[in-house]
């Protein structure tokens, strides 16, 4: 009864289980998506205000949610949706995924971000 039933979470996590990241992928991914983000607004930034501009990136506690499409066979991508757990809320991605030789890529994410409830 109960691999019958880590069988079906397993399942329920992604419709393709033989090319789904696990949560540490899924989270560095992210982070390296991320940091290109990041450093492409701390350049524009710069630039616009002839200053250096320094941002940092919010330490994420978990990965929560995941949800992953079939494996597109053309584009060898994946759509997972997934959220991440930070200390004072949570956001709640969607993205484009595709597995390098070095471990996934994300190609496009969207993102909502919610707070941890019973703050201001």
């Amino acid at each position: 009864m109960i691999l019958s039933a880590l069988l079906m979470a397993g399942a329920a996590r992604c419709a393709s289980p033989e090319a789904c990241p696990s949560d540490s992928e899924l989270k560095l991914a992210y982070l390296l998506h991320a940091d290109e983000e990041l450093w492409a607004a701390m350049q524009a930034a710069s630039a616009a205000t002839g200053d250096i501009v320094l941002m940092t990136q919010r330490r994420v506690k978990r990965v929560s949610d995941v949800y992953c499409g079939e494996l597109d066979s053309d584009s060898e991508r994946i759509i997972c949706r997934f959220s991440l757990v930070y200390s004072n809320g949570a956001q709640h991605n969607m993205a484009s995924l595709s597995r390098g030789e070095e471990g996934w890529v994300i190609h496009a994410r969207m993102s909502v971000w919610s707070d941890r409830k019973g703050r201001r």
